[in-house]
């Protein structure tokens, strides 16, 4: 067996095994409420995304929901065209058992490895991938499916984890200190590249509407503390383990953590205004060549 079947291998184990403890609790909801819409995708680049490319949908068009999970993005767009023609898939069975409890629209799993997808050439009109490509053992491989399964000039919505983060405080220093990327490890992400490799990548195969990656400069606190409070920890950093353990408190209030997100996703907007990028996630909208 090759080095990247066998890290195939590990990571379908690691999806699988995160499923089956309910780790991944990506919030499912199809609301068609326009005042609930518009504040989740303010709060959220991933559900922006989705929403934009959703409203970019055909009659009849065929949409490919790319390393689904438990189905919350193909949820979403069902919530924007709930006659949508979606086909949902991973790598993960223990997640595609948990699509069957959206009944919110017309969702065909399929359990596939996405290095080696079971679809015709040119099938789909609209492609979209969240919080997927960290945890592929080989990125070119997978967009050269992606490219291969959409139709041409097809619009795509991609969002990838990056490692730009590593390289500023305090992830750099936690890193240091510990000796290994905790956040990377406990997220599942084993082969994560830099912003610039990624959107070379997609440049070589798509054409680039728009690619952004903001900086979350302030993403330790009011982004993901729950996650930093465990790098604090190992680090023996006591001082932000507790600043972090505190916003993690308040990230699970409901009113508090709401306005927690908020004031985050404000910050990454802020962020990208002043052109302040590489943080650890990317985003982009492609269009395939139609050559």
């Amino acid at each position: 067996m090759s080095s990247a079947q066998n890290e195939n291998s590990e990571n379908l184990a690691f999806s699988e095994d995160y499923h089956k403890a309910n780790k991944w609790k990506t919030k499912i909801s199809a609301t068609r409420n326009p005042l609930l819409r518009a504040l989740w995708n303010f709060c959220s680049f991933k559900r922006g995304g989705v929403n934009i490319l959703a409203s970019q949908l055909k009659n009849s068009q065929l949409v490919l929901d790319l390393g689904c999970g438990n189905g919350a993005y193909s949820c979403w767009f069902l919530g924007n065209k709930p006659r949508s023609r979606i086909i949902a898939t991973d790598w993960s069975f223990t997640a595609l058992q948990s699509i069957t409890d959206l009944k919110k629209g017309p969702v065909q799993k399929v359990c596939a490895d996405i290095h080696n997808l079971p679809f015709k050439p040119e099938m789909f009109d609209l492609i979209f991938s969240i919080d997927t490509f960290g945890h592929v053992s080989d990125l070119e491989k997978v967009l050269n499916e992606t490219l291969r399964v959409a139709k041409k000039g097809a619009n795509l919505f991609l969002h990838s984890e990056c490692s730009d983060y590593r390289h500023r405080w305090p992830d750099r220093t936690l890193i240091r200190r510990n000796n290994k990327d905790i956040l990377a490890e406990y997220d599942g992400h084993f082969s994560l590249k830099t912003s610039e490799s990624i959107h070379s990548l997609y440049n070589q195969r798509f054409h680039i509407k728009s690619f952004f990656s903001p900086a979350g400069i302030l993403g330790w606190i009011i982004g993901y503390p729950d996650k930093y409070y465990k790098g604090f920890k190992e680090a023996r950093m006591h001082f932000f383990m507790c600043l972090t353990g505190i916003f993690t408190f308040i990230k699970r209030m409901p009113i508090l953590g709401a306005a927690l997100r908020f004031l985050n996703a404000f910050t990454n907007r802020v962020e990208l205004y002043f052109g302040l990028y590489g943080g650890g996630s990317c985003f982009s909208f492609l269009e395939k060549p139609d050559n």
